[in-house]
């Protein structure tokens, strides 16, 4: 049960977002992903709140809705709040770039989580497997 406002609203703004990514989810699946995204954005208290940021409501929902977007500030502790989001498997939609710093500290997270996600699990069997010239 929520204690306060700021509870209230959270419960109340994470079950409108899951609803509406269910309304929009047939329109995900007909374009293949492209489109009938939802987004969710992360309080502005938590803009300096690396771990805060992770464990947001809505984020802690990773996978339970493809088409489910958590809005994260492209702050300096929201670095690596994405790319750990990204990582898990959390689709990423960030805010507050105004700075060629920060897109590239953000492009940077996302090549990161990247990399982790789809890293294999021995890369001797993925580097015999690579096609070669003849």
């Amino acid at each position: 049960m929520p204690k306060d406002d700021r509870e209230v609203f959270e419960q109340l703004a994470v079950e409108d977002v899951r609803e509406a990514a269910d309304l929009f989810h047939p329109l995900y699946d007909a374009t293949g992903g492209a489109d009938g995204f939802v987004s969710l954005e992360v309080s502005p208290t938590l803009a300096r709140d690396t771990e805060g940021t992770i464990a947001r409501p809505g984020a802690s929902g990773r996978g339970e809705r493809p088409n489910l977007m958590i809005k994260v500030p492209g702050t300096k502790e929201g670095w690596p709040a994405v790319e750990r989001l990204l990582t898990e498997g959390v689709n990423v939609n960030i805010t507050l770039l105004f700075s060629l710093e920060h897109y590239r500290e953000v492009a940077l997270a996302y090549m990161r989580a990247l990399g982790a996600r789809y890293r294999p699990a021995n890369p001797s069997i993925a580097w015999r497997r690579w096609p070669r010239s003849s």
